[in-house]
């Protein structure tokens, strides 16, 4: 669920290259059916982005408090309880932009800080069932006066988990043009393999990372 829709991002993507000359008579036409074709289309990927991550997070709960893993659910199972979470997870995340920028706009620090401590609303979406500005609330409560320390973890898990999948999709891609540009396409479905891996790697490490952060202590004010 996620490396087909990434692969569906590049064949919209590579269509807008492709169709330069359609996308410039649209404009010209005010005929903006193909640039709403393609904006929809990448709306619907995205949608299916999200739902792919929700499940994710549906097994990482599951792997948090099942022992060992004894509880198995077929991916149909999975995807369906995911699918409950994708209005909450999408309209969320709009809702924490917005904040961001608007912390960002009066300050960059407080941006900052505000983007570390709802870091992990994904997580008190599908793990504590809450939403919207609940679901933001509960993740500051948790970092509050571990701000610094979640920035560096989550930083390392970047470092350590995206930058050699990045080095690996690059260095695909660049060996694909390289040889033969038509390579391209199926160095396209590694990378997004690689960077899909990374990204379920990265979810679940999240998980793990914010029962760890609510273990920890609360400092005095």
């Amino acid at each position: 669920m996620l490396i087909l829709p990434f692969t569906g991002m590049y064949i919209v993507e590579g269509s807008i290259g492709i169709n330069e000359t359609l996308g410039e008579f649209a404009w010209r036409e005010t005929d903006l059916r193909p640039l709403l074709l393609i904006g929809a289309a990448e709306f619907l990927l995205t949608i299916i982005i999200i739902w792919g991550i929700a499940s994710i997070t549906v097994v990482g709960k599951r792997l948090l408090t099942s022992k060992a893993g004894r509880n198995r659910s077929s991916f149909t199972v999975v995807r369906k309880e995911g699918s409950k979470y994708i209005v909450n997870m999408f309209l969320t995340g709009i809702l924490r932009d917005c904040f961001t920028i608007f912390w960002g706009i009066l300050l960059i620090i407080p941006g900052v800080i505000y983007a570390i401590r709802t870091a992990f609303y994904n997580v008190t979406i599908v793990c504590e069932g809450l939403g919207y500005r609940k679901a933001l609330r509960r993740s500051k409560e948790v970092v509050k006066g571990h701000t610094w320390t979640t920035f560096w973890h989550l930083l390392g898990l970047v470092i350590v988990i995206f930058f050699p999948a990045i080095i690996v999709a690059a260095s695909v891609d660049e060996l694909a043009r390289g040889l033969d540009t038509r390579l391209l396409f199926a160095a396209n479905i590694i990378a997004n393999t690689v960077l899909s891996y990374a990204i379920l790697l990265f979810a679940l490490a999240t998980i793990i990372l914010y029962g760890e952060i609510k273990k920890l202590p609360n400092p005095k004010k």
